[in-house]
């Protein structure tokens, strides 16, 4: 080419030729650059064809530290992907020298924090980012991760085996934003290939290594020998239980062959057994033949028998598991021969049975069901049973003889009997027929169960279940009952707050005050049938509090006597005493009550141990409890009232003679504290109480006396937050009286509006516990999430139990249960501002 006619600049036909030549130069770089890393990529799939499968992780960690330093990046690593949890774990890591090693923090991370990389992984992309903080806002978890790293560029390369991800190869640059080539990503997809083959071929050996072990330990742990052979019988492999069963040893086995241990009379059913299996590709089995052990004793034995076939499914042996059933045959045979043997069985049986004869006559019944139903064998041998079946019964049984003769069996059918007595109880029914060898039906075996403790229980469950679904029902009776009250408890504190003793209305809003004391011990009554009245739960000494309510007890009715039999070493139970206290009241009241013209009552206590086979104690987990005995000599309860005893206001007094919650709140009182209260009475002969209380390790702790609650006035402002009105307005005109600015919501969520816009001014928030919506709980949590600082009190017609235990146990500052009077508010919110 001729330049010089060109009419071009010198200069600027250099500037060309020096472009060209550095173009030359970066393409001949790329060029050295990749014959190097494919150079590599080779290595490494070389070095990994024969790495044993327990040194692939290292080979791993060296290959990564190999591309690491090639390709001049910090950190190069290895995600292992599990698509049934949805997480990536970080499997392998290198760092260059100085660069903080994620490894330990990056294990099962959820792929639910950044939906963006889940869609890349899932659809096998490559994510090449040369710019971190390019990343689009959907990936802001994954750009959150890799800023924290110090990352500015890193390529993601899917590792896939079969055609499915298997993980992630990723590479990271900190000290520059790097691009890296479409020949460098096809490179590093080889080397994904090669890891992933690694991975999986780890995975693999370990899977059936695994599997040989698991199928090695069955063989050496199964009863049954186990054996294969090759086509002309001789032993190639067999397991422990096959040495036990012919008694050569171990070392002489392998090569001996089933004609040295088969008895001669069965050499040929082995052999033809054998030639059967090779003709057909199936399996044989073979009952009843003989092995002769070393020492020569025979032992009767069942064989199965398949093929074992080579890679070709050509059959190159047999295979086969034999059972000894020596001392089976020698069971069957014992029982054919003896009719006692079969007699021991049938009278050793726990349950009641008969067999009849097809006449319906008596041929055989056991011990067990002259135990249950009073008449002897002796009485009903040939007889038919008339009378045993109930009237209304009658049908069933018809069915059940129906059955038997057309071969069907029966089992497990609940109905009733009649005992010899006249008694009838409630059965559980298996029954069958037998036949003579030619198939002729000769009568029927019938298997009875007595399930009389069975019903009990269930009854036992039933009022259970039925008293709790009062309880609940009592509970937000007493609920609303304790707001009502405080309306009225409310506007009477206000009434008497300035109003002098003189004032002819001071008496009548006294005594207004005194019944609401009464309506508000009425309602502890039910909170404690609810299981809702523990105020302070502390480890209590039974015997000290049982005795401080016998003297109480003892002063009202000096013409019962009392005997005490306390346990020395008896241990404390963890619960509120006044609550316990009120429990053994109302239980020694309902014995007075009994005893009208004096008696004696019997108190016992003793520790004791209740294990999985106490099934008595249905209600129970098994454990260290403390029982409490309370007997008396009164004219005792029929069963009518027992079913009903422990029901809220039932009673058997006249009208106006009690309100039927002291036994009530018993049951609740001892189910609220995990235990178990039975009840055992007969009219004429008394009624004793068995309480069950969980035993407590727990030291007892020193009385300290109960601080009496002051009224002062108060400054600051009060948020009070109520969905009842009438609470919402006399407890605010209460806060007033005293002193406060008051702030008034109705719901949680006009309350949150409060504190957003008073925060500053706000000192303590009166939180009651139920309300629709947003409840007391919800609300707690809301306001210590944004205002860690405010200071809660909480309020409910409930008491301490439950859900306000809860909330306590969460940070909050204090509790009053209504109705309160202004006296028990005041003393409140000082004890929490103070």
């Amino acid at each position: 080419m001729n330049l010089r006619n060109t009419g071009e600049k010198p200069e600027n036909r250099i500037d060309a030729l020096e472009r060209k030549v550095e173009k030359l130069e970066r393409l001949n770089r790329d060029l050295h650059y990749r014959l190097r890393f494919e150079n590599l990529i080779t290595a490494i799939s070389s070095k990994f064809i024969n790495l044993p499968s327990d040194s692939i992780d290292a080979g791993i960690d060296e290959a990564l530290r190999e591309v690491g330093e090639m390709m001049s990046v910090e950190r190069t690593y290895i995600f292992r992907y599990d698509p049934e949890a949805g997480t990536v774990t970080n499997t392998h890591e290198w760092c260059a020298p100085g660069v903080e090693p994620f490894q330990d923090r990056l294990q099962d991370i959820p792929l639910e924090w950044g939906s963006w990389l889940a869609g890349k992984i899932t659809a096998g992309d490559v994510v090449h980012i040369p710019r971190v903080r390019d990343l689009p806002p959907e990936a802001a978890m994954l750009k959150a991760l890799n800023v924290e790293q110090g990352t500015n560029s890193l390529v993601l390369v899917p590792l896939a085996y079969g055609g499915t991800i298997t993980g992630l190869l990723g590479l990271d640059s900190r000290n520059e934003n790097r691009t890296w080539s479409d020949e460098v990503i096809s490179l590093l997809k080889i080397l994904g290939e090669i890891i992933s083959s690694a991975m999986e071929r780890k995975r693999a050996e370990e899977a059936l290594r695994r599997s040989e072990e698991k199928y090695r330990t069955v063989l050496e742990t199964i009863e049954e020998a186990y054996w294969e052979v090759d086509l002309k019988g001789n032993l190639v492999f067999f397991n422990p239980s096959l040495v036990g069963l012919i008694e050569y040893g171990e070392e002489e086995l392998p090569g001996m062959n089933y004609r040295n241990y088969t008895a001669p009379e069965d050499l040929e059913r082995i052999r033809s057994s054998f030639n059967a299996v090779y003709r057909t590709g199936r399996g044989v089995r073979l009952d009843n033949y003989v092995f002769v052990a070393s020492g020569g004793r025979h032992r009767a034995v069942e064989m199965s028998t398949y093929p074992v076939r080579d890679g070709d499914g050509n059959i190159i042996g047999f295979r086969g598991v034999s059972r000894d059933v020596t001392e089976r045959k020698q069971a069957e045979q014992a029982l054919h021969e003896s009719e006692m043997r079969y007699r021991v069985v049938l009278e050793a049986n726990p349950d009641p049975l008969v067999v009849f004869d097809r006449e319906g006559r008596v041929v055989y019944s056991n011990p067990a069901f002259s135990e249950v139903f009073g008449w002897s064998a002796e009485e009903l041998k040939g007889r038919v049973m008339e009378g045993f079946i109930p009237d209304d019964h009658l049908d069933e049984g018809r069915r059940m003889a129906e059955q038997m003769v057309s071969g069907k069996r029966f089992s497990g059918i609940e109905t009733e009997r009649f005992t010899r007595s006249g008694e009838r109880i409630p059965v559980g029914i298996s029954g069958a027929g037998y036949r003579d060898a030619r198939g002729t039906f000769m009568g029927g075996i019938v298997t009875l169960r007595d399930i009389r403790e069975k019903k009990r229980m269930e009854e036992q469950l039933l009022n259970i279940h039925k008293l709790e679904s009062i309880g609940t029902l009592a509970g937000g009776i007493a609920h609303d009952f304790n707001n009502l009250l405080m309306a009225v408890q409310g506007n009477v504190s206000l009434a008497l707050y300035n109003l002098d003793e003189e004032h002819p209305h001071y008496r009548l809003f006294k005594n207004i005050e005194k019944s609401v004391t009464s309506g508000s011990r009425l309602t502890s009554q039910l909170l404690g049938f609810a299981r809702k009245g523990r105020y302070e739960v502390k480890p209590v000494d039974v015997n000290r509090l049982m005795d401080d309510v016998v003297k109480t007890f003892g002063r009202t009715r000096k013409d019962i006597v009392v005997h005490s039999d306390p346990a020395a070493d008896l241990c404390a139970v963890e619960a509120d005493e006044g609550q316990l206290e009120q429990m053994l009241l109302n239980i020694f009241m309902n014995a007075g009550e009994a005893m009208p013209s004096g008696g004696d009552l019997f108190l016992a206590t003793e520790n004791m141990v209740l294990e999985e086979s106490d099934t008595n104690f249905v209600e129970l987990e098994p454990g260290r409890y403390v029982h409490l005995s309370v007997r008396d000599t009164g004219v005792g309860m029929d069963k009518q009232t027992m079913d009903h005893l422990f029901e809220p206001f039932f009673t058997t007094r006249e009208m106006g003679h009690g309100t039927g919650l002291g036994m009530a709140s018993v049951y609740g009182i001892v189910k609220g504290h995990d235990g178990h209260i039975e009840a055992h009475s007969l009219v004429g002969a008394g009624t004793t109480f068995d309480i069950y209380l969980p035993a407590s390790d727990k030291p007892l702790q020193a009385e300290s006396a109960e601080q009496q609650d002051m009224m002062e006035q108060g400054k600051g402002t009060i948020l009070l937050v109520d969905d009842e009105d009438m609470v919402l307005t006399v407890s605010g005109q209460m806060l007033e009286r005293l002193g406060y600015d008051v702030l008034k919501a109705s719901c949680g969520a006009d309350a949150l509006g409060f504190c957003e816009r008073h925060r500053e001014k706000i000192d303590l928030v009166i939180l009651d516990m139920v309300m629709p919506g947003m409840g007391g709980g919800q609300m707690f949590d809301r306001l210590r999430e944004k205002y860690s600082g405010i200071r809660v009190l909480l309020s409910s017609g409930y008491s301490l139990e439950g859900q306000a235990r809860e909330i306590m146990d969460r940070g909050c500052d204090g509790f009053i249960q209504k109705p309160f009077t202004i006296q028990e508010l005041a003393a409140r919110i000082r004890e929490v501002l103070d």
